[in-house]
This record gives C-alpha cells, sequence and structure tokens, in this order.
C-alpha cells in the first residue's frame, strides 16, 4: 500500500533537503575559508613582531577540519532525515523533531534576532509532533 505524502510532511521534507544542501556548502566554504586563513597566518608569523602566531596555522587548520567534518556528517544526517520523512520513517520524524527542538532553544538564546526561525522549529515540532495527519502518516 503506497501512502499519500501529506503536504506538511513534503515541506518539512523539503526543508530537510535545503538544510542538507546549506550544510554541505557551509562545510565546503569553511574547509576554503580555514585554508585561507591559516595561509595568511602562516605568511604572518613571518613578519618580526607576529611570532607570537607561531602555533595559529595549525590550530586553525585543526579547527577547520572539525568544522567540516561537522557540517557534512549534518548534511548527511538532513539528507536521509528527508528521505526518511518522505517515506513515513518514525525514526526521522523523531530525529527531525529533536533537531527542531535543538533550534528552538537555541533561538531562544538569540531572541529577537530570530525569532522567524524559532517560529518556523516550533510550527515543525507541533505538526510532526501532534498535527494527525502528520502523527497517522508515520505509523
Amino acid at each position: 500500500m503506497v501512502k499519500n505524502v501529506p503536504l506538511g510532511v513534503k515541506l518539512v521534507s523539503i526543508l530537510a533537503y535545503a538544510l542538507s544542501a546549506i550544510m554541505l556548502i557551509s562545510g565546503v566554504v569553511t574547509l576554503i575559508g580555514g585554508t585561507f586563513l591559516a595561509g595568511a597566518l602562516d605568511y604572518m608569523k613571518s613578519i618580526p613582531g607576529y611570532e607570537i602566531l607561531s602555533g595559529l596555522p595549525l590550530g586553525t587548520m585543526a579547527a577547520t577540519f572539525v568544522f567540516f567534518i561537522i557540517f557534512i556528517l549534518l548534511a548527511v544526517l538532513y539528507f536521509f532525515i528527508a528521505k526518511g520523512l518522505m517515506k513515513g520513517a518514525g525514526w526521522a520524524r523523531v530525529v527531525m523533531i529533536v533537531l527542531m527542538a535543538i533550534g528552538a532553544i537555541d533561538s531562544l538564546s538569540t531572541l529577537p534576532l530570530y525569532a522567524v526561525n524559532l517560529i518556523v522549529t516550533v510550527a515543525i515540532i507541533a505538526y510532526l509532533g501532534f498535527f494527525k495527519e502528520a502523527v497517522a502518516y508515520f505509523k
């Protein structure tokens, strides 16, 4: 039996695909930017008076690589969440609700700057967690 995917689930899935793409782009930009920054710091340490920067290029590259890995892992996670949402996988619904809850808590710390983000994340949590059509789709 093929389930009819509710419109709200499709929209949340599209959002998860978009988040996956954003995380992938962020990872690549972080890697490129960190590489350039490490190169600039490496050059600056050769300037008299800037010897204190001697350890920063390596530390910058290490931090860049860590953030690159985090962004790529999040990109893969959001991609599989999006696929799971479209297929009605209960695990995808739960993981998306948890990630959105973390996002909502983070948005609270930056109010009023990210008020729209808070509204969107709470709406996704409410829809996936409590709306009958969404809950029924994942059963």
